[in-house]
């Protein structure tokens, strides 16, 4: 039996899972606080450091930890060594894409950019992709009441998921993949009775569930709906088998109430 060398009322520190944190922390650490002095400055010009009073500074240290833990797993999932020069590197360029986001800017907190974390990483606006995202959901369900501004964010979030996706699965990210991928979740929702009534902006917050069900039903064929080549979709021909039937609805629609079962 393992003996408890804790002292009474000692509490215990959770261990970094990783000890490439340990290592660089108080260097990534100093990155951030050097990176805050650089960008923001007070009335008179002078350089302002981070807010991490007694109050604050466990949340704060918490939260810069976990992302530099997720930025870590990511470059792990690209088979990259995480060296203290990739490691500042990467650490500054979150830093820099969260700061181009104006109302990040004014809350430019380590709490904050964890919980935004995935959108900072995923930040590059995709208008082009976003609209096809859209076209096939539209197409999927031609009876779903439109909101194109909270669409328009959702497919967003779609992207940026899938996005995360591929890059921790160290898999290439492109137009043609994502769009796949995204056949493939739109088919899972079209499963459940309850989730197709559902906005596209409710299925965005919860689309770890169906990419959960996803695997868990074709385990064995393919370990992540990244790989959806390996499904059988193909987003190319896949507007086309929705808009066929549609067409063959439209055709049953007319010969019931034509009486006939001939063409």
């Amino acid at each position: 039996m393992k003996k408890n060398t804790s002292t009474p009322g000692e509490k215990k520190m959770r261990p970094i899972r990783s000890s490439g944190v340990e290592t660089w922390w108080h260097e990534l650490k100093a990155e951030y606080f050097s990176f805050h002095k650089h960008n923001f400055r007070d009335q008179d010009g002078y350089s302002i450091a981070p807010d991490w009073n007694p109050q604050k500074i466990g949340m704060e240290a918490g939260a810069l930890k976990k992302i530099i833990i997720f930025l870590r797993e990511i470059a792990e999932g690209k088979k990259i060594e995480w060296t203290l020069e990739y490691a500042k590197k990467q650490i500054t360029d979150f830093l820099s894409k969260a700061i181009c986001d104006p109302w990040l800017k004014k809350n430019f907190y380590c709490a904050m950019l964890n919980k935004k974390k995935v959108d900072i990483v995923c930040s590059t606006y995709h208008p082009r992709l976003s609209k096809k995202i859209l076209e096939l959901w539209y197409a999927k369900y031609p009876g779903y009441v439109r909101d194109y501004e909270k669409d328009k964010s959702a497919a967003e979030v779609i992207i940026g998921f899938l996005k995360q996706q591929y890059v921790l699965n160290s898999l290439s990210f492109t137009e043609e993949s994502i769009l796949s991928s995204t056949v493939v979740i739109y088919d899972e929702v079209g499963r459940d009775n309850f989730w197709r009534l559902k906005s596209l902006s409710s299925i965005s917050k919860n689309i770890q569930e169906f990419v959960n069900r996803i695997k868990s039903r074709r385990d064995g064929q393919s370990n992540s709906v990244t790989q959806s080549s390996k499904l059988g979709t193909n987003y190319k021909t896949a507007g086309q088998d929705i808009f066929a039937e549609r067409l063959r609805r439209k055709v049953e629609g007319k010969l019931n109430r034509s009486g006939s079962s001939d063409l």
